[in-house]
């Protein structure tokens, strides 16, 4: 399990370096505001798809935050979804499927880090 926490989603780095060392899946848990609710399901679901990972993400629920907790696929595509109200999502995870769709789509194979090697500001 990789896990993350809120601000994290943020850097795609993260998730990245946790697919790298073998996560079978990413968790996230934040408490992402109502302002935010597009970022926090357009960033959820971009994790899951550029690291071809299935991805649970739990988000604060009630008048402050935007609830929205999401358990993706390795497509990125969603097996459950909660709505704005505290609520308790399941589904069942496929980690063949994550295998499948990686073997599809070699991305992490054909990944290319000696020429786009981030710099320090």
């Amino acid at each position: 399990m990789g896990l993350e926490i809120c601000y994290d989603l943020r850097f795609p780095e993260v998730a990245r370096s946790l697919a790298l060392q073998g996560a079978d899946y990413l968790v996230t848990i934040a408490q992402f505001p109502s302002s935010r609710g597009y970022h926090w399901q357009t960033l959820c679901q971009a994790r899951a798809i550029e690291n071809q990972i299935p991805h649970i993400a739990c988000n604060g629920a009630g008048p402050v935050f935007c609830g929205g907790s999401l358990i993706l696929d390795s497509w990125g595509r969603p097996l459950a979804e909660a709505g704005a109200e505290e609520s308790m999502i399941l589904a069942e995870i496929d980690l063949e499927d994550r295998d499948r769709v990686r073997r599809e789509i070699p991305a992490l194979e054909d990944r290319r880090p000696e020429i786009y090697r981030c710099q320090k500001r």
